[in-house]
């Protein structure tokens, strides 16, 4: 069970990580604002979800 928290602990700072990445990538990569709005809300919505999905099976 503690070698299970580690490695959900270790899935979500790594998705953190990943997260901040992809979300300068698109400040920088793409042209007008609107684009990176809503690639970077669509990003951090899917990590709330990952985030949510990993929580749920920690409880556990």
């Amino acid at each position: 069970k503690y070698m299970l928290k580690k490695i959900i602990g270790a899935l979500a700072s790594i998705i953190g990580g990943l997260l901040a990445f992809l979300c300068v990538y698109w400040l920088f990569r793409l042209d007008t604002w609107t684009e990176r709005g809503i690639y970077t809300g669509i990003s951090i919505f899917l990590a709330l979800i990952l985030i949510k999905i990993l929580s749920f099976f920690n409880d556990e």
